[in-house]
């Protein structure tokens, strides 16, 4: 999972290099820029539209979501015991971290 939250990240400037970056993933969910309105006071916005779609071309699943609830509610069927999940983002992330392991310790 990655939230485009850092300044560099949420603006355009590494747009192709995402794709190459999330290869070795097998599974990618991208979350909505972060507070995408001030982003466009600085350049051009990250569009993560393109970066699922980039990022889909070889086959690999991936999909973006509006926040870490709509996240948490898609990824918790699919987990299954041993899989790995990285969280990327250099803020709170809506407080993903607690509420997938919250999520996970109720099923």
């Amino acid at each position: 999972m990655f939230e485009p939250r850092s300044w560099s990240s949420r603006l355009a400037v590494f747009q192709n290099d995402y794709a190459n970056a999330f290869a070795a993933a097998d599974y990618v969910v991208i979350a909505n820029v972060f507070d995408s309105q001030k982003v466009s006071e600085k350049g051009t916005s990250l569009d993560t539209g393109k970066l699922i779609e980039d990022v889909s071309k070889d086959g690999k699943p991936a999909i973006a979501f509006a926040d870490c609830d709509a996240i948490i509610e898609h990824l918790l069927p699919q987990l299954q015991e041993g899989d790995v999940v990285a969280i990327m983002s250099n803020g709170g992330f809506g407080g993903i971290h607690d509420k997938l392991l919250e999520a996970l310790r109720e099923r």
